[in-house]
């Protein structure tokens, strides 16, 4: 097993008041049930511990948490301020390797763990140019054997692999996250932490994924979901 997937941060704080949702994303319904149902399937059978980052007044996702035969820990982002933040959340419960699986992102498909161990981001090897700029890009190294760039939503996806809302992580990303500076926005994103990552010498690693994945944006992701799952 790989030992990234023992212990697992799901950060849910991001609303979907867009999409017609009250609480978050990953409460929106896919065949009836919550974006997160699926998340915490795919992932279960390895996981033994999960930290679900919730907004401070997400009473749905807490209730739904709580009727899950998982162990978990529940913590707080009092305030939007990005994955990164939710990420870092969790430097004080996380000792070890530890993944991070959005709770707005759902995969139906196969991880390749036979590559190096380490730090490392999910790659879709399937995915479309279009599917790039939706997402983020990454640039691997002649021989993928490492990420050199990631950037978000790129608008030029040419040479670039998709970068999925996975990630396989070590301690050493807390550091990084710290290193990286709010946007305009006042969000700290995980896409910039993993940039800051890489310029601070650490190796980034490429896992590829073989299958579907949606990243649930808006409502025409949400009835790709439907159709997948």
């Amino acid at each position: 097993m790989n030992e990234h997937l023992r212990s697992m941060v799901a950060p849910c704080a991001g609303r979907g008041t867009r999409m017609g949702c009250a609480a978050s994303k990953s409460m929106l319904r896919v065949h009836g049930r919550p974006l997160l149902q699926y998340i915490v399937e795919y992932w279960r059978r390895d996981c033994e511990m999960w930290y679900f980052v919730l907004n401070p007044d997400d009473v749905e996702t807490v209730s739904f948490v709580e009727s899950l035969d998982v162990n978990f820990k529940i913590l707080v982002q009092e305030e939007p301020r990005g994955i990164g933040d939710a990420v870092l959340l969790a430097g004080d419960s996380v000792t070890g390797p530890f993944t991070v699986a959005l709770g707005d992102c759902v995969v139906s498909g196969v991880f390749d763990f036979t590559g190096p161990r380490g730090a490392g981001i999910g790659i879709w090897e399937q995915a479309s140019p279009v599917d790039v700029s939706r997402n983020y890009g990454a640039v691997l190294e002649r021989g993928g054997g490492r990420v050199l760039r990631v950037e978000e939503k790129p608008a030029d996806p040419s040479g670039m692999k998709c970068g999925m809302g996975v990630y396989f992580l070590t301690p050493d990303i807390f550091p990084a996250i710290r290193a990286t500076p709010p946007d305009a926005g006042g969000y700290v994103q995980i896409t910039s932490a993993l940039q800051t990552f890489i310029d601070m010498g650490n190796i980034l690693a490429p896992v590829p994924f073989s299958g579907n994945y949606i990243n649930v944006n808006d409502r025409s992701d949400l009835e790709r979901a439907e159709s997948v799952i």
